[in-house]
């Protein structure tokens, strides 16, 4: 599961992607480097506004922010 966070355990909580204290981009450009052939799966997204029901602006997001991450690695890389 693919997620960042506020902070390390006992206490956190799940930001957006581009939010927490880890590094994201560096994540995907290792396994992009390891030649991660996997499945690469978003966990829980936080809600953009409570007031809209779901979470698929959220979940658009994400998805998005995923898959620049990966095509930025791969442009590094060379693909």
């Amino acid at each position: 599961h693919f997620r960042n966070v506020s902070s390390t355990l006992p206490i956190f909580t799940e930001t957006f992607l581009d939010d927490g204290y880890m590094d994201m981009y560096r994540i995907v450009r290792l396994l992009v480097e390891l030649q991660y052939a996997g499945t690469v799966t978003l966990d829980h997204t936080p809600v953009f506004d409570k007031r809209v029901e779901g979470h698929m602006s959220a979940t658009a997001y994400a998805i998005g922010y995923i898959r620049a991450l990966h095509n930025a690695a791969r442009s590094v890389r060379g693909e």
